[in-house]
């Protein structure tokens, strides 16, 4: 990928096609999962937690945001940790894990969000496979609470007014 004034140009190879993405990034309140799609086949966005950049799957299906505890750990003066929550984890096993509040900026809007800490190893299988490395989830709770709208057709997320 390379940027060109305020357009950035992303060009993926996959599955022996190969395909071009333009996103103006002058438009603060659409985000494009268009990269993340085209290299992991998920919904991939960027998060700037202090001077650190965060990789989150948008998981409609979780009902929390998650971030793995050994980022927490690195993380923990900007935490502010609320308790513990009991949540089931990826394989459907009920866990209990220590919950904080943490602000993140996306794409230069800052958001206040309660995640729960836990091990995200399984993610692992993502960084080796296409490189990128997984911090969190963004739960259907982060989308409700913010109004964002996953449209598919122009694989982006849009704020609903």
């Amino acid at each position: 990928s390379y940027c060109l004034y305020n357009l950035i140009v992303i060009i993926c190879w996959k599955d022996s096609h190969v395909t071009t993405i333009i996103l103006n990034m002058e438009t603060n309140n659409v985000i494009s999962i268009k990269e993340g799609l085209c290299r992991t086949w998920l919904p991939l966005i960027e998060a700037k937690v202090q001077n650190y950049y965060l990789c989150f799957i948008i998981d409609t299906g979780s009902t929390h945001c998650v971030l793995d505890e050994s980022i927490a750990d690195f993380l923990k003066d900007n935490i502010n940790y609320v308790g513990e929550n009991s949540l089931h984890g990826i394989e459907g096993n009920k866990v209990s894990a220590k919950e904080g509040v943490l602000s993140l900026n996306i794409n230069g809007k800052e958001f206040q969000q309660s995640f729960c800490f836990m091990s995200l190893g399984g993610f692992a299988s993502i960084k080796q496979e296409s490189g990128i490395e997984v911090h969190g989830i963004l739960g259907n709770n982060f989308l409700i609470a913010n109004k964002w709208v996953i449209d598919y057709g122009s694989f982006e997320i849009r704020e609903n007014k």
